[in-house]
């Protein structure tokens, strides 16, 4: 080999290793590129806010406690109950019932009561619900009572009265304007819906109906 011909081989060697040692920077180069960017979109994937992770909203009801109070539920000889027409729910009959205030027991609060709503201060207690009961308010009640309590829980009371009562005339809470006798039975498709179910248990706890 000529000394000409062994310059121009040497060269051109020279060439190809140039060459290839560019391709291997560009495809070093892009495939640096490419992890950066399969890394970030996976980043980004994880740290958006996922429609499963997000809380549920929780009305602000269910925050709020219950009420503590009492039911009285008044049986004559004849085996029917006590219900009391509401002065502002014309046609809703109910047990008389009320709030157990602060330092009072549930016996003392259903004695009280009782004679703010009946007017009748002698009661004779039977038996009494082994657990409170309870129901919520609905949403559209818009009651004062409802920006404090989200329902009422209660003890059941089973009772007769001493005197011939109830003597609405001599009620100091004017809340009912009626009363009657119905079976036990009757009481839960007597008062408004939304304390149905708590009727049903209530009198069921009291053994006056089935549960």
């Amino acid at each position: 080999m000529t000394e000409a011909a062994d310059q121009s081989s040497t060269s051109e060697k020279s060439r190809n290793s140039q060459i290839k040692t560019s391709k291997q920077r560009v495809l070093t180069s892009f495939n640096s590129a490419k992890r950066s960017l399969s890394h970030t979109h996976h980043t980004s994937k994880n740290t958006m806010p996922s429609h499963s992770s997000q809380q549920p909203h929780v009305p602000a009801t269910t925050a709020l406690p219950y009420r503590p109070s009492v039911v009285g539920v008044f049986i004559n000889h004849s085996g029917d109950v006590l219900v009391l027409e509401r002065v502002d729910t014309p046609g809703a009959w109910q047990f008389p019932q009320g709030g157990i205030e602060e330092k009072e027991t549930p016996l003392t609060a259903l004695k009280r009561e009782m004679t703010e709503e009946l007017g009748c201060e002698n009661i004779q207690v039977m038996l009494s619900s082994s657990q409170q009961i309870s129901y919520d308010f609905p949403p559209d009640l818009g009651v004062p009572i409802c920006q404090h309590y989200r329902g009422q829980t209660a003890w059941w009371f089973l009772c007769r009265m001493s005197c011939a009562g109830p003597h609405l005339h001599r009620a100091t809470d004017a809340e009912f304007c009626a009363h009657r006798w119905i079976q036990p039975q009757e009481a839960p498709d007597s008062v408004v819906f939304w304390k149905r179910k708590a009727y049903l248990q209530g009198l069921a706890a009291l053994k006056l109906i089935s549960a």
